[in-house]
């Protein structure tokens, strides 16, 4: 029988500068990096604790440490109840596809049971500042087919509109991260389905989205923080029109692949979003953004530095395929 050795450490890299949302300021990007190895081969994963869900890298850590034989004698399905759904179980599941890759001479898309692996274009991120500021930092991406427009609960409609007049031919989502009101949502909602916005993302916090049921829908609606593992995606049927998964909040890849096939069940839209990380975050997400029409995986373009082997991208936000020396 084959010994696996798991390493697990707290990585750190600073932001170019930083990104702002209604409910935080990041100006790092503090990651968990897990390293499982059975001395041929090596697995690495990658995951990205978020305080919004109480998520700490130590916690992380110390979750995995404590689990560490349980997780050694495991494979991908097993693991899913010996951790719970998060960031510590994310690094391990995507460890154990990259340690299954290797060892089969394989891609990971490929031991996914997929026939191709196609690039895929992402979203950029513009966040709160005042309108010029956002729209300052919108004309920084000239040739990107979609811009992903942070919102809080002032000054909405001024802040998108100076997005769309600097990038008119854009596709624009909103992302309010549970920012809003019943009463906001619908003193905004005409306005911005003028300004063209494609998707509003998580308008309401994730314990009022029942309103939403209630609420005219001109633009799709999307969960992301009502939305972290398949067991949650039937209820929000009515209440939303698409899901926004990311392998932190599912616990890795294995569960974000039985999220889209949930939301593929119900005829719920897709998206693949993160919660930031590096190129070793990225890579497994793209392939759950194969089966996506939305895709926000523009972690790294904020980053001073990627990790090694990283993935590009050209100027229009198109992803390459991760090379086999970085993940999968």
């Amino acid at each position: 029988m084959t010994h696996l050795r798991l390493v697990a450490c707290e990585r750190r890299r600073p932001m170019i500068k930083p990104m702002v949302i209604s409910r935080e300021v990041f100006l790092e990007e503090i990651t968990i990096e897990v390293s499982i190895s059975d001395g041929s081969f090596a697995g690495r994963g990658e995951g990205c604790p978020a305080l919004r869900f109480d998520e700490t890298a130590a916690a992380a850590l110390e979750l995995i440490a404590a689990n560490e034989q349980a997780i050694l004698n495991a494979d991908r399905q097993a693991l899913q109840s010996i951790l719970p759904a998060g960031p510590a179980r994310n690094a391990v599941d995507c460890a154990l596809w990259d340690l299954a890759a290797k060892r089969a001479g394989r891609r990971a898309w490929e031991l996914a049971g997929m026939e191709s692996f196609r690039p895929i274009r992402t979203a950029v991120t513009i966040g709160l500042g005042t309108p010029e500021e956002m729209a300052m930092d919108a004309r920084r991406f000239p040739a990107f087919h979609r811009l992903k427009v942070k919102a809080s609960a002032e000054d909405i409609v001024r802040r998108v509109s100076a997005v769309r007049a600097a990038q008119p031919n854009c596709e624009i989502m909103v992302d309010a991260n549970e920012a809003w009101t019943r009463e906001i949502y619908r003193d905004v909602i005409g306005d911005l389905r003028a300004l063209g916005v494609s998707m509003i993302e998580q308008p309401l916090p994730a314990s009022d989205d029942s309103a939403l049921a209630d609420l005219a829908r001109p633009i799709p609606v999307y969960a992301d923080e009502s939305c972290c593992q398949t067991q949650d995606i039937a209820a929000l049927k009515g209440r939303y029109d698409g899901i926004c998964i990311k392998l932190d909040k599912a616990g890795g890849l294995t569960e974000a692949l039985n999220m889209v096939a949930e939301g593929r069940r119900l005829g719920l839209g897709l998206m693949v979003g993160c919660n930031g990380g590096t190129s070793l975050s990225v890579a497994p997400g793209m392939i759950v953004g194969q089966y996506c029409r939305l895709v926000d995986l523009d972690q790294t373009f904020f980053l001073s530095r990627d990790i090694e082997n990283g993935i590009s991208a050209d100027e229009s936000g198109l992803l390459s395929e991760p090379a086999p020396a970085l993940w999968g």
